[in-house]
């Protein structure tokens, strides 16, 4: 039931979703590219399960997390809750 509950997120993925990559780390935790979904949600033999994602583009600037929180059009978005 916990694997179940820990993929919550990428199992709700859905083709052409647009998803942010960030890196994190001890300075900062930071928004670097931009990808769509291209297949949802799936097993893979070894894994847990896997989407399929391609790159949409880079970040003109890298943003921090704290700094999108702080936005009012990403209010309600899954990474903030």
């Amino acid at each position: 039931m916990a694997a179940e509950k820990q993929y919550w997120l990428l199992k709700s993925m859905k083709v052409s979703d647009l998803c942010c990559f960030y890196h994190s780390g001890p300075k900062a935790c930071r928004v670097i590219r931009v990808f769509t979904i291209e297949r949802e949600w799936y097993l893979e033999k070894g894994d847990d399960g896997v989407v399929d994602v391609k790159v949409v583009g880079e970040m003109r600037k890298p943003m921090d997390l704290k700094e999108m929180n702080g936005e009012e059009g990403l209010k309600g978005f899954a990474l903030f809750r």
